[in-house]
């Protein structure tokens, strides 16, 4: 497919379109074995804060993917700031928890390990922006 995003902007949206379609399946299906996995609290009154919250990353999920069928910055700007204020904020819950109270559990360390990298990806579309093609 002809496009005028940058193979980086792309490989960025299909990554995180892949990565978070697992995370929110997950969360969606199984929202006592994703509590688990990530160390948080277990009790049957949170389970269903994981299964929004995989909603909601299923929401960006597609955006990623509907954002592959543009042809130009001007037409994937705005689902990029939406989709970097989500990973930002998804980066600094995990830092929160990995860090700052020790639940260093391998499902938190692998969600900011890929919130980070999705931050970091998105934003730098934004500081750069890709001339017109």
């Amino acid at each position: 497919m002809k496009t005028g995003l940058p193979a980086g902007l792309r490989l960025t949206f299909t990554m995180g379109a892949v990565i978070s379609s697992v995370i929110a399946v997950a969360c969606m299906l199984f929202p006592a074995e994703v509590a688990k996995f990530t160390g948080l609290n277990q009790d049957g009154f949170t389970l269903p804060v994981f299964q929004q919250s995989g909603a909601a990353v299923l929401g960006y999920a597609l955006a990623a993917l509907l954002s592959l069928r543009a042809t130009r910055w001007e037409e994937v700007r705005i689902a990029v700031l939406g989709s970097l204020a989500f990973a930002a904020f998804s980066t600094a819950g995990a830092f929160y928890y990995v860090v700052l109270q020790g639940v260093a559990t391998t499902g938190l360390v692998l969600l900011l390990i890929y919130s980070l990298l999705l931050t970091v990806g998105l934003g730098y579309y934004v500081v750069r922006p890709p001339a017109h093609a």
